[in-house]
């Protein structure tokens, strides 16, 4: 059997069983210590998957704020590695205005 044919729900009750499992015998100090190990290990998959992805299919499209990606007239290419204008982005008094609204929604809110 592949690992590709295993269902995605039975690996996830697997791994919340055995997780319960360890949780239940393991000190507390060697849970912490297999809990960081496992989660830099998924970090590392995640990195390196993600460059794969990146080295297969290409930047893809340039990343816009004003256009959110969708239909970017400053891209020149899709396909290549050229950056977008920097003018587009936007300047950073608007990007502290928007912090200090936010900071005031949030001391409204917690207040």
């Amino acid at each position: 059997m592949d690992f590709q044919d295993v269902n995605p729900s039975a690996v996830v009750l697997f791994s919340v069983l055995y997780a319960e499992y360890l949780a239940e015998t393991l000190p507390f100090n060697v849970q912490n210590v297999l809990g960081n190990v496992l989660e830099l290990m998924g970090q590392v998959l995640l990195a390196y998957n993600a460059q794969q992805q990146y080295f297969e299919g290409g930047p893809g499209r340039c990343f816009s704020a004003k256009y959110r990606n969708v239909n970017n007239p400053f891209c020149n290419d899709e396909n290549s590695s050229s950056f977008c204008n920097a003018d587009i982005l936007p300047d950073s008094e608007y990007i502290m205005e928007l912090a200090k609204s936010i900071s005031r929604d949030l001391s409204k809110t917690f207040a």
